[in-house]
Formats: C-alpha cells, structure tokens, sequence
C-alpha cells in the first residue's frame, strides 16, 4: 500500500514538473515577444489582449463612471501598465488626457478611441501632443478608451468650440455598434446604469488576474487555433450613414471648422473606410458635408513596426507618423 502512494505521489510531481516547465516557457515567450514568430506570436498577441491586460477604462484608480458617457478617465495623474509598457496619464477636470489649458480655446481638437487616447505611450508621445509641436497650434485631446464617434462629440460638447479650426476624428471599425445604436434611438445615446458599469469593470478585472497554471490551462488553446490568415469580415451597409448622422447633430460647431477623418485599427487598418466615406460625400445626399469633412487615407504607411508587438494599439513611431500624416495635410489645406 505503502509503495502505491509512492507511486501516485510520483507520478503528480512529474505533472507539476511538467506544468511547472510549460508555464514557465509560456511566461517567458510573453515576457519576450520580440522573439516570438508566427503561430506563437499570434498566440501570444491573442492570449495578452484576452487575458493579460489591464483596461484602463475599467480600472477604479484610473476610469470613473459618468451618467452621459459610461465612463470618463479619472481626473488627476496615474500610471497605467501592461505587459509591454509603463506610462502615465495626467488628467484634466473634464476626464480628459490633456491639460487644463487646453481646455481653453483650443485651436484643435483630437476626438477618437484608444488609439488617440495614446494608450501604451506617454502623453508627449500622443500624436495630439506632437502635432501642436509641429503646427504651433493649441491642440486638445479628447479622446478617450473604446468611445464610439457619438460619445467623442458627446465630449466635445462639454468644451468651449468657438475657436476650433479643425477636428480630427479618429475612426475605428468598431465605433459602428455605438454609432447605430444612437441612430436608432433618435441621435441619443443609451448609457448604461452605475452597476452594469462595476460589474463589467470588475469581470474585465478578473480576466486579467493571475492563478496557478494559468497560461498552461489558456495558451495551448489559443496555439492550436492561431492563424496568419487574414479573417474575412462582413462590414455593414449603414456604417457610413450613422458616422456622418453623428456629426450633422453636432450644431454647436461654426461654419469654418475642417473635419478631417482618419481610420486607425489594432494592426488591421486599410483604406476600406476612407475609400467608402469618399464615396459617401460624392453623392448628393451628403455633399453639403463634403464642403467641411475631408477623409485622409493615412493606411498604406501603418506598418506592423508602427505599433507594439502583443498589444495591439500603436507605439510611439506609430504617432509620430501619424502626427506628420496630418500636420502636412493641414498645411496643404492651409495653403489653399
């Protein structure tokens, strides 16, 4: 009997070895991408953004709920840090991660989501902060963390627009969803109550939380369904409509203000919005908008090298590019 336990005690040390070892490769392989490559990266790249990362929108120390928008950022200076960065965020009164003194006649304003929010660089870094330097131009960030277009100029409501000279709308695919919710419910948004906010704060919190083997028990799924392929996706033939319907609600901007509307999206950005919002203000049903919204296709020069390698949002390189992108378009607009 004696000898039997020892057998079974054994044989759950080689298991925990073995675990112990595969956990350990795991952790390694995530704590050093950039020496990961193909099934492995894409792996790698899907277990971070499903399990690994802190949302600053969901994060009690950084993001506060808001009747209006869901949430806004928490006024105020913190650190926010994920697997392949460490930055901080200063905070202005209205939420927003810009100073004070760009509350104040702004000649700028940058509305989007993560993207321009300048998650995973510091604020200096931000494409908003760099184009001011390149412009001489007071430039206000608005932009805050998965806000749909109808939230950002929600936000920018909330801000004195008498001096503005140019928006710049930072588009992801996924701003569709709330774009026509807020179509569909006459140019309102339906914003959720305090509890359903907490409660998707708080699950978005526990995926996050480490436990014993837990890369063993998630990664090897995420390896054997991992592809380069590029996933086909059905885009809606509404998208357009709702986007420009935001932006006609918007009665508190002045006839000289420039639209100009960029599309970033985690590593998958192509011209595909650009082209059809083009297309959109070529027709007669929207040419009164084209005198003022004008789409600048930045796709082609989103290089994989322009954003970090798990996380899926763009690096420093990434706004500096798109900061010069813009501020030579300005300059051409300026010029005519």
């Amino acid at each position: 009997m004696k000898k039997k336990y020892v057998v079974i005690l054994y044989n759950v040390l080689v298991v925990l070895a073995i675990f112990g070892a595969l956990e350990y490769f795991f952790e390694y392989k995530l704590s050093h991408p950039e020496n990961i490559s193909g099934r492995m990266k894409s792996a790698a790249q899907q277990y971070y953004m499903k399990y690994g990362r802190s949302i600053v929108q969901y994060e009690p120390e950084m993001a506060q709920y808001d009747s209006s928008l869901f949430y806004t950022l928490k006024p105020g200076t913190f650190q926010f840090k994920n697997q392949e960065f460490e930055v901080t965020f200063k905070v202005n009164s209205l939420g927003m991660r810009d100073d004070e003194a760009s509350l104040n006649t702004p000649k700028i304003a940058v509305l989007g989501d993560s993207h321009a929010m300048g998650w995973g660089v510091e604020q200096k870094e931000t494409f908003a902060e760099v184009l001011q330097k390149q412009t001489g131009k007071k430039v206000l960030n608005t932009a805050i963390s998965s806000y749909g277009t109808a939230r950002e100029f929600t936000m920018l409501q909330q801000v004195n627009t008498d001096s503005l000279q140019y928006i710049i709308i930072q588009y992801c695919d996924n701003d569709y969803e709330e774009n026509h919710a807020y179509f569909h419910n006459n140019n309102v948004l339906d914003i959720s109550s305090k509890e359903v906010y907490e409660n998707v704060s708080s699950d978005q919190r526990t995926k996050k939380n480490y436990y014993l083997f837990k890369h063993v028990l998630k990664f090897p799924k995420l390896l054997l369904s991992a592809s380069s392929d590029a996933e086909t996706v059905q885009f809606p033939e509404d998208e357009i409509k709702v986007f420009l319907n935001v932006i006609q609600q918007a009665k508190y901007l002045h006839d000289q203000v420039k639209i100009v509307v960029i599309n970033v999206n985690g590593r998958k950005t192509t011209d595909r919005f650009i082209k059809k919002l083009s297309e959109k203000l070529r027709k007669k049903r929207w040419r009164h908008l084209a005198k003022f919204v004008i789409p600048l296709d930045i796709s082609s020069g989103l290089t994989e090298d322009k954003y970090h390698i798990l996380d899926d949002h763009l690096n420093a390189k990434g706004h500096l590019f798109v900061a010069n992108k813009i501020e030579k378009f300005i300059n051409l607009l300026e010029k005519k």
